[in-house]
């Protein structure tokens, strides 16, 4: 493990694997999908109307991206944990 850098908490660590089946943990179902910028709101939507689910975890790339998507889900009826 190594420590991650001074913009992140001093409990964080990033954990490297040369392994990329340790990666993943068994059971729990994970989705990636590839698109553009304009096109991952409306994606995103469709996929969650899609699928049942109890719980999920959406990685985004910043505070101001994670406000937007929060906002976004609460007008959906689903509501975000940030």
């Amino acid at each position: 493990m190594k420590q991650n850098d001074k913009n992140h908490n001093e409990s964080n660590q990033k954990i490297y694997s040369e392994d990329e089946t340790k990666l993943v943990l068994h059971g729990l179902r994970q989705y990636y999908v590839k698109l553009n910028e304009y096109e991952k709101n409306a994606n995103l939507i469709d996929l969650l109307n899609k699928i049942k689910f109890n719980q999920m975890i959406i990685f985004v790339e910043s505070a101001r991206h994670c406000k937007a998507l929060s906002k976004l889900l609460t007008e959906q009826n689903i509501s975000p944990v940030v």
